[in-house]
């Protein structure tokens, strides 16, 4: 429960494989060891949910995608952890 609802949470899909990028001038650090978070609250920032999933392990990154034609946070996001037991244990909150 956060921000007075259940979350719903999953494996995110691998990223794909990108080819003659610039890097990102503003980067967010991520590992392999992902997670989608959904039915976030529109309150819910990613200090919200680094905070929150932070209790089953280290939290490399968090992360809420806003849709800038409605100007608002979108109600999932994902988090990146720092080994496959703590995306485990988070993974295991899933309806929490």
């Amino acid at each position: 429960d956060l921000g007075g609802r259940d979350l719903c949470v999953r494996y995110a899909p691998p990223a794909s494989p990108r080819t003659k990028e610039p890097p990102k001038q503003n980067f967010i650090l991520e590992s392999p060891h992902k997670l989608y978070v959904g039915n976030l609250a529109w309150s819910v920032r990613p200090e919200h949910l680094k905070e929150h999933f932070s209790q089953y392990g280290t939290v490399v990154s968090a992360r809420i995608l806003y849709d800038r034609k409605l100007g608002k946070n979108r109600v999932y996001g994902f988090l990146s952890f720092s080994s496959a037991e703590v995306l485990e244990a988070a993974k295991a909150s899933d309806g929490v």
